[in-house]
C-alpha cells in the first residue's frame, strides 16, 4: 500500500512538472530569459495542497533542473556557471521548499478543522436526538403517571362518599392498590437508572433457582397476556438449576424482555421463553411473532429514552426498559442482543450472563427456593404452555 502511494506521489509529481513546463513554454514570448521559474510556484502550491508534500518535492526536484534546461541561457545545457544563475536557482529551490512546507501544515490545519467539525456535527445531531427523546420522554412519562393517577383520585373520592357499600369500598381499595404497584414500578425503574449512571448500585448474588426466577418474570405480565389472548410458551429445565445470581436483578432482566415482547405483539401473538444454563453461562430466549423491529431502530434500541416503535403506535411503557436491562445484564458480566428477520417478522432478545455454579441447591423452603409471586406459572388455560 505505502509503495503504491509512494508511485501515486511520484506520477503526480511528473504531470505537474510537465504541466509547469508547458505554460511556461507557452509564456515564453512574453517572458523570454526573464522569470525562467514563474510558472513553478503555481503548480507546487496547487500540487501541495490537493495531493500532499511528497508529490509537491517530486513536481520541485524536476521542474527546476528542466527549467534551467529548457528556459536560461545558454538553452539546451544545464548550467550554473554564473554566480547570479546559482544564487537565483538556490533562492527558488529554497522559496519552493518553504512553500511546501506551508501549504503541507495548511493542509493538515484544513483537514483536522474538517474533521472536528466533522466530529461537531456528529455531536450536535446526537445531542438534538437526545433532547427529542427526552421532549418524547418526559410526554410519556406524564401519560403514563396521569393513567393511574385518574382511578386514583375516583377511587379516593368514592372512598369518602358517606355510606359506601363494603363492597364498593372493597372494589376501590384493589383500585387504589393496583394502580399504586403500577406507579411504584414505573419510579422503581427510573431511580434503577439513575442509580446505575451513578454506579450506586451493587449485586447481591446469592444461590437461586433460575426457574423460579423465570416464573415470577412471566407471573408480572401474566394480567396482559391473558387480556391480550397471547400463547405464552415455557422452555425450562425440569430440575431445579442453581446459580449465584442477584435474584431481584435477574427476575427483573427476564420480566423486562418478556414484558417488551408482550406489549409490542399483537392479539393472539405467540411469545417464547427459554432458559438454558451450562457450566460456562446462563442463556435466557425471548422470541415472538409480532411486528419486529425496524432496522433503522435497531442502532439506539438499548438507548435511554428510545422507544422501540413511534409515538403514534406506542404501547404503555417509558422507554427505558430495554436501557436498564442492558445495564443490568452487563452488571452480571453478561451480553443482550437483539435478532430479528424483518419487519412483522418478530424479533428474538437473547441475555448470556457467566454462571457461577452452586454445588448444592437450596433447601424448598429457604428464601431463595421461595417463589415470590406466589408459585411457578402453571395456568391450565392455553395462553400457557410449559415445554
Amino acid at each position: 500500500m505505502k509503495l503504491k502511494a509512494l508511485a501515486l506521489d511520484l506520477v503526480i509529481g511528473l504531470g505537474a512538472a510537465a504541466l509547469a513546463l508547458l505554460l511556461r513554454w507557452g509564456l515564453d514570448p512574453f517572458l523570454g530569459n526573464r522569470y525562467p521559474f514563474a510558472s513553478g510556484y503555481l503548480f507546487i502550491a496547487i500540487t501541495v495542497w490537493y495531493f500532499g508534500w511528497r508529490a509537491a518535492a517530486v513536481m520541485t526536484l524536476l521542474f527546476y533542473p528542466l527549467g534551467n534546461l529548457f528556459f536560461v541561457d545558454p538553452r539546451g545545457t544545464f548550467s550554473l556557471t554564473v554566480r547570479a544563475d546559482i544564487v537565483g536557482f538556490t533562492i527558488n529551490m529554497i522559496s519552493s521548499a518553504i512553500l511546501i512546507f506551508l501549504g503541507h501544515k495548511a493542509r493538515e490545519t484544513t483537514q483536522e478543522l474538517t474533521r472536528v467539525n466533522a466530529v461537531l456535527d456528529a455531536a450536535n445531531k446526537e445531542l438534538s436526538e437526545n433532547a427529542r427523546r427526552k421532549d418524547e420522554f418526559l410526554a410519556v412519562l406524564s401519560h403514563e403517571l396521569r393513567n393511574p393517577l385518574a382511578p386514583i383520585l375516583i377511587a379516593s373520592s368514592m372512598l369518602e362518599r358517606p355510606g359506601l357499600s363494603e363492597i364498593a369500598a372493597a372494589d376501590a381499595v384493589r383500585v387504589l392498590n393496583r394502580q399504586s404497584r403500577q406507579m411504584s414500578g414505573l419510579l422503581d425503574d427510573l431511580l434503577d437508572l439513575s442509580r446505575i449512571a451513578k454506579g450506586r448500585i451493587e449485586l447481591k448474588r446469592s444461590p437461586v433457582d433460575l426457574t423460579r426466577c423465570v416464573d415470577d418474570a412471566i407471573q408480572s405480565h401474566r394480567a396482559l397476556i391473558l387480556k391480550k389472548q397471547q400463547t405464552l410458551s415455557l422452555d425450562l429445565p425440569d430440575a431445579a438449576v442453581v446459580r449465584n445470581v442477584d435474584a431481584r436483578r435477574f427476575t427483573q432482566i427476564v420480566a423486562n424482555i418478556v414484558g417488551n415482547a408482550t406489549r409490542h405483539s399483537q392479539e393472539h401473538a405467540e411469545i417464547r421463553v427459554s432458559l438454558i444454563v451450562t457450566s460456562k453461562e446462563i442463556l435466557v430466549s425471548v422470541k415472538d411473532n409480532g411486528p419486529g423491529i425496524e432496522e433503522a431502530r435497531l442502532l439506539h434500541l438499548f438507548d435511554s429514552f428510545h422507544a422501540g416503535h413511534p409515538m403514534e403506535r406506542r404501547t404503555e411503557g417509558l422507554g427505558i426498559g430495554l436501557s436498564l436491562t442492558r445495564s443490568l445484564v452487563e452488571l452480571h458480566g453478561g451480553t443482550i442482543r437483539v435478532f430479528r428477520e424483518g419487519v412483522g417478522r418478530g424479533s428474538e432478545f437473547t441475555v448470556s450472563i457467566p454462571t457461577e455454579g452452586v454445588k448444592n441447591p437450596p433447601d424448598a423452603g429457604s428464601p431463595a427456593a421461595v417463589n415470590a409471586a406466589g408459585g411457578p406459572v402453571r395456568d391450565a388455560r392455553a395462553s400457557y404452555q410449559r415445554s
